[in-house]
C-alpha cells in the first residue's frame, strides 16, 4: 500500500511541527506550508491525498485557497478538513464549517491528536 501524502497548512509553528511529527510517526508523508500560496503550490507539486487547512492564514485565507484548489484539475480531488478555532458557529452542525458558501468537515482547535487522526483516517478511505 502506498504511503498517504498530507499536506498540512496552519500558521502556527507548534501546529506544523506538533501534528507533522505524529503523523510520520503513524507513517504518513508529510508536507507542510504556513502560507495560503505556499499551501497551493505545495498541493500542485505533491498532489496530496489530503490536506488539513487552516481558514485564518497571514496571506491568503482558506477559502481562497480553496478556491484555487478547486479551480486546479490537478487539485480538485483533494479532500479537505479544515482546523480552525472558529467552527460550530450557532447554525452549523458540530465539527462542520462553511467556507466559501459550502459545508466541509472541521476539527476545532484546540484539538487532540486522536480525535484528528479519526477523522484523517475516515477521509483517508
Amino acid at each position: 500500500m502506498a504511503v498517504k501524502k498530507i499536506l498540512i497548512v496552519d500558521d502556527d509553528k507548534e501546529i506544523l511541527d506538533l501534528v507533522g511529527k505524529k503523523l510520520v510517526s503513524l507513517g504518513y508523508q508529510v508536507i507542510k506550508a504556513s502560507l495560503g500560496k505556499e499551501a497551493v503550490l505545495r498541493a500542485q507539486t505533491y498532489r496530496p491525498d489530503l490536506i488539513l487547512l487552516d481558514i485564518m492564514l497571514p496571506d491568503i485565507d482558506g477559502a481562497e485557497v480553496l478556491n484555487q484548489l478547486k479551480l486546479d484539475p490537478k487539485t480538485e480531488y483533494i479532500p479537505i478538513l479544515f482546523l480552525s478555532g472558529i467552527v460550530n458557529a450557532p447554525h452549523e452542525p458540530s465539527n462542520q464549517v462553511t467556507v466559501a458558501g459550502r459545508q466541509f468537515e472541521a476539527i476545532p482547535k484546540p484539538f487532540q491528536f486522536e480525535d484528528l487522526h479519526k477523522k484523517i483516517l475516515e477521509l483517508l478511505k
